[in-house]
């Protein structure tokens, strides 16, 4: 179960490492673009020496942002490779263009915890450790019991045929009480110990399918407000910035302003993304299964 966590998430973060390396390429092209649109304008006489002169500082600050991505996706690239036993720098496949947003089974919590309970290893491990005391129970208790034994022998060595056939009957009569009262409170305490252990174990796994399947429709919510409202909204407002500075009603730090606002959103679309399969990997971790459904977007 580790294991499988692990490596989902080191491949969402692969996905969106690479995609925000997508992005600040993009960004540095439209960025040239606008100091181009920018220098024409101040050479028409519209517009003023420092626009151009903040391009110039927007890109100095994506080559900065593209640095510190590159070592984080060299960190990722590292992290996947050790989990495969290779070369921290061998070369990996190229990540996904997009992912599908993750779904689960519409199950209630209610679902998610009896689902827990039947397959989380640690909960397994506790209840049969609650049997085994509550059987060592059972036989402190038997304890109390007298005990029956017959036996039966022969000896040819006695001459006298009816000394050569024994039958014997013993009786252990359960006279030190005190000693097997303690026993029997000694194996109920011990049972009542684990007992408790396996409420705490199964009210943390309650508590982690709760907080798991919050965070998963959290970040599924999350994708349908950047996919559908934020990022056209954000586009809209790049494209009529652009449109107003060349028709010189606006600044050009209103258009530096919207692209790295843009800028942003698509980043934090890309995580929100991934976010959804991380969170799913948390939730059927904490379910105690690997999947809960075939695959989808290409993911197992």
């Amino acid at each position: 179960l580790h294991l499988h966590t692990t490596a989902s998430i080191l491949y969402d973060n692969y996905f969106a490492v690479r995609r925000a390396l997508e992005i600040n390429q993009e960004h540095r092209v439209l960025v040239t673009r606008l100091r181009q649109s920018a220098e024409a304008q101040y050479a028409t006489g519209r517009g003023g020496q420092q626009d151009p002169l903040q391009a110039n500082v927007e890109l100095a600050l994506l080559e900065q942002e593209r640095l510190t991505l590159v070592a984080r996706d060299k960190v990722v690239v590292a992290q996947i490779n050790g989990l495969l036993h290779r070369p921290a720098a061998s070369r990996l496949p190229a990540a996904p263009e997009h992912l599908d947003v993750a779904t689960v089974p519409s199950w209630s919590a209610d679902q998610w915890r009896q689902h827990a309970q039947q397959h989380r290893p640690e909960l397994r491990t506790s209840s049969r450790i609650v049997d085994a005391r509550r059987s060592g129970v059972q036989l402190a208790q038997r304890a109390y019991y007298p005990d029956f034994s017959v036996g039966g022998a022969y000896n040819f060595m006695w001459p006298q045929l009816e000394h050569q056939f024994m039958i014997g009957l013993s009786l252990n009569v359960p006279i030190q009480l005190g000693a097997r009262r303690g026993g029997a409170s000694e194996a109920k305490a011990a049972l009542a110990r684990v007992q408790s252990l396996h409420a705490e174990h199964q009210s943390a796994v309650d508590v982690e399918i709760r907080q798991a399947l919050v965070w998963f429709e959290e970040a599924v919510a999350q994708v349908a407000v950047f996919r559908d409202l934020v990022l056209p909204a954000a586009r809209h407002q790049i494209e009529a910035a652009e449109a107003s500075y060349t028709s010189g009603r606006n600044s050009f730090s209103d258009i530096m302003s919207a692209q790295r606002q843009l800028r942003s959103f698509e980043r934090a679309y890309a995580e929100a993304l991934a976010d959804t399969w991380r969170r799913r990997a948390s939730l059927t971790r904490a379910a105690g299964t690997v999947s809960v459904q075939p695959s989808q977007g290409g993911r197992q």
